[in-house]
């Protein structure tokens, strides 16, 4: 059985890693918990010190201190969950940030996303605000922007409620870049009419769709996600990159 993050401690509004001393404190004769991610033939076991698992995350400190099986065995399994996005999160605990380049992926944004419902199910609220820091920082006008794929919209809304952050970032992500479509570009107009067939069976997501696209044209042309960042964070300021 896997607990529910609904319970203490209070969310931070800052984290800067096991560098600082108070963090650093939490290492020092800690007793360990045991966290086991992944499917059974694909899973990775962790050995982390159960005073910062339960410090960061409202998950681990019902599991770890309460009246669960798990807090006898100083054990969690979590077979449902992707090991390498929870790699991102021990390094974050470690470190206070994220490298999604540790893990060899291409696709970045579905990453970071499954990264982002991770931080929620934890109940990690200044994980979530890193990810989606990261998130917002592949729309800068700086970089060259990687299109959303209809696989990570489904993701993110498939694996967040409805209202979430997450969602929203989805959503006005893809009407953004379906607004960028210039009238003679044919292949984007067709990718875009693609784009539109392929999210028809994500649940909640065309009326969504429709509602945000009514909007929009009320407005003028969508405007870029990274321009308002603060509409998706929890906890955190948004600091533009």
């Amino acid at each position: 059985m896997e607990p529910s993050a609904s319970s203490s401690p209070s969310p931070k509004t800052s984290y800067f890693g096991v560098k600082h001393l108070g963090n650093l404190k939490l290492l020092e004769g800690a007793e360990s918990a045991t966290v086991t991610v992944g499917p059974k033939d694909a899973a990775i076991t962790w050995h982390l010190p159960k005073a910062l698992l339960t410090r960061h995350s409202l998950f681990f400190a019902a599991a770890l201190d309460g009246s669960f099986a798990e807090a006898k065995l100083n054990s969690v399994t979590m077979p449902d969950d992707d090991p390498n996005v929870f790699r991102l999160w021990v390094q974050w605990l470690y470190l206070g940030h994220i490298t999604c380049q540790i893990l060899g992926v291409d696709d970045i944004n579905n990453v970071l996303v499954k990264a982002w419902i991770l931080g929620d199910k934890l109940g990690c609220q200044i994980f979530k605000d890193v990810v989606m820091m990261d998130l917002l920082a592949c729309h800068s006008p700086k970089v060259e922007r990687p299109l959303i794929e209809t696989s990570t919209l489904r993701t993110a809304y498939e694996g967040s409620a409805p209202g979430s952050k997450l969602r929203k970032w989805a959503l006005n992500f893809f009407v953004f870049e379906i607004g960028q479509t210039r009238s003679g570009n044919f292949s984007a107009l067709q990718r875009n009419i693609l784009w539109v067939s392929e999210t028809k069976d994500i649940e909640d997501f065309s009326q969504d769709y429709m509602e945000a696209s009514v909007e929009f044209s009320l407005q003028g042309n969508p405007t870029n996600p990274y321009t308002n960042g603060q509409q998706y964070m929890e906890v955190l300021s948004f600091k533009p990159r």
